[in-house]
């Protein structure tokens, strides 16, 4: 079993959509998050975000923001 079987979580960096501020897009990112996946660790960053959880609940984000970019962090 490796480390990633292990554990569910993943880690993924957040790239917010051109034409939104930072502000605008971390309070929409809060809300996806509270509203279907409340489990996730959100976290701010200067030039976007981190959301660490399970893959269901990752998906789930992306669905609800699809102009968000996520990208995994390894």
């Amino acid at each position: 079993m490796t480390l990633n079987e292990a554990d569910p979580r993943r880690k993924y960096a957040v790239r917010y959509p051109d034409g939104l501020t930072s502000k605008e897009a971390i309070t929409l990112l809060e809300q996806a998050c509270a509203d279907v996946a409340p489990n996730l660790t959100l976290s701010e960053m200067s030039d976007g975000a981190t959301v660490e959880g399970e893959p269901w609940h990752i998906l789930s984000v992306c669905l609800a923001l699809p102009l968000f970019e996520l990208t995994e962090i390894l």
